[in-house]
């Protein structure tokens, strides 16, 4: 963890590894921070987002 890798080009940090076997809500291997079209801000080619969230106690 805190290491730096490249994902789709952009550099990326390593911040959690999920165990051998987890897979919610299907079988993604890998999640990144959504990000915002700086230059198109009004891109409407992504129509979905699904949310998953925890509270911590």
């Amino acid at each position: 963890m805190g290491h730096a890798v490249r994902v789709n080009g952009e550099p990326s940090s390593v911040i959690g590894v999920m165990p051998e076997g987890f897979r919610f809500p299907d079988n993604d291997e890998v999640w990144i921070p959504l990000r915002r079209n700086r230059l198109e801000p009004r891109d409407t080619a992504a129509t979905t987002l699904l949310v998953y969230g925890r509270i911590r106690r």
